[in-house]
């Protein structure tokens, strides 16, 4: 495989079959040396240039991973005080006090059933909102 033939299977894998632009910015070059390269116009880059980009996307694909994993707990850990935590954190404040209490009461059934063996607090955060009084 030569390295335009590289070039175009790296870019079909990591971005799909409109990879050409995304692959501009991943190496750093004009979308027009891109459809250059794969033309044959023009030599694309050396394989080592393709390796230390995508090695530096992948790092950044890790630090993402990273913060979107943050708040990620094994679900035997959330504990009624953990979902009490995250409800208290919304008004249910409705016209009457039985709707209020209708409403949180199902938050709280809702974040229940949202917790998995692995459960992230965004998402119950997310949950509980959802019934909350805007």
């Amino acid at each position: 495989m030569d390295n335009r033939e590289k070039l175009i299977k790296i870019g079909e894998t990591v971005f799909g079959k409109q990879w050409q632009s995304p692959m501009s910015l991943l190496l750093g070059v004009d979308s027009r040396a891109v459809r250059r390269y794969v033309s044959g116009r023009s030599r694309p880059p050396m394989t080592y240039r393709l390796v230390a980009a995508l090695e530096k996307k992948r790092n950044e694909i890790d630090r993402a991973i990273t913060i979107a994993k943050s708040d990620l707990m094994h679900g035997d850990n959330v504990t009624t005080d953990v979902i009490e935590s995250i409800i208290s954190q919304y008004s249910y404040n409705y016209e009457f006090e039985f709707e209020s209490d209708i409403y949180r009461k199902a938050a709280i059934a809702a974040v229940n059933n949202a917790i998995y063996e692995e459960t992230y607090l965004s998402d119950l955060h997310q949950i509980a909102e959802k019934y909350s009084r805007k």
